[in-house]
């Protein structure tokens, strides 16, 4: 039987079993021979580990499965990006026979319960404080400013996007008008060309963010001079996507950070404010459609 953990191996960081592999995925292969009627389970409960300075309301799911051996071989096939990893080094983990435990039928005739779900939450009172961060620009029109925009972690605890999904928060950038996106942060894309046109999606990547840390994203604009007098922001969002909170309740209100232009008709420089210390939509367009429907060119930077 094969014996596959959909969770980063991390999560295992106390094991080095050796016949489990560890990779984009934990796997463990058992060559114990399985009596009729006869339920198993593992020799030894396996220890699910989190960084000791992660935030607190970190969260995450796995998925343990079990496999035959010819589905695995199928699966590795199917998926030819999926790395084995490295193999452990210590005991082996054994299948020991569980006689409490009520018989199985003899043939499986229901695969959809070979699959469990389990949930790891860090707990604490102490909950981060996500701020956005917004910028200051200064210009003229038919210049170009370049701006960096994001999210800064002001603690306690580091982020781990990672091993916990809900600490990868995205940040959107309300571009208002006077300004047009000429190079962009490879991290972000157009939201909607038809619906949002002015409207960008980034997102922070898999590296930790430890407390006073910042994931700041690359904008350069062509100041056109079109401005509207409505201010553009800067939107983090800590608790969109997930139902299991990241901040506290009440703790949003520097979620939000303006981006702000001014005319020079009155002698005054182009100027942002609002670098405040930010709930952007989910739905992502495909960067190379939408990002050429404005008809202008957009470059990216990484």
């Amino acid at each position: 039987m094969v014996l596959y953990f959909a969770l980063p191996p991390e999560w295992l960081a106390g094991t080095s079993y050796a016949n489990c592999r560890y990779g984009d995925a934990v796997v463990c292969t058992f060559d114990t021979e399985l009596a009729p009627g006869q339920a198993y389970v593992l020799s030894e409960p396996l220890p699910l580990t989190a960084p000791d300075n992660a935030a607190a309301g970190s969260w995450a799911s796995g998925s343990p499965r079990w496999l035959t051996p010819a589905v695995w071989e199928d699966w590795q096939a199917s998926f030819p990006g999926l790395k084995p990893g490295r193999s452990g080094t210590g005991d082996a983990l054994d299948l020991v026979a569980e006689s409490s435990a009520a018989a199985p039928p003899q043939v499986d005739l229901d695969d959809t319960d070979e699959l469990a779900d389990f949930e790891l939450t860090v707990v604490g009172a102490r909950r981060p404080d996500i701020a956005a961060v917004g910028a200051r620009v200064s210009g003229t029109v038919g210049n170009r400013v370049s701006v960096r925009v994001g999210l800064v972690n002001r603690g306690p605890g580091t982020l781990y996007p990672r091993f916990f999904p809900n600490t990868s928060i995205p940040v959107t950038v309300d571009v208002p008008e006077g300004l047009d996106v000429v190079q962009l942060d490879r991290r972000c894309v157009q939201w909607s060309a038809e619906i949002a046109p002015d409207r960008y999606e980034c997102w922070m990547g898999e590296d930790p963010l430890p407390a006073g840390g910042s994931a700041l994203f690359g904008f350069t604009f062509a100041v056109t001079g079109d401005f509207d007098g409505e201010a553009g922001r800067v939107e983090a969002e800590p608790n969109l996507l997930y139902d299991s909170a990241l901040e506290s309740a009440g703790a949003g209100a520097n979620n939000t950070a303006k981006l702000l232009v001014r005319l020079p008709d009155d002698g005054l420089p182009i100027t942002g404010t609002g670098l405040g210390l930010g709930a952007g939509a989910f739905l992502l367009a495909g960067a190379a459609g939408v990002l050429l429907a404005r008809r202008r060119r957009i470059r990216f930077t990484s």
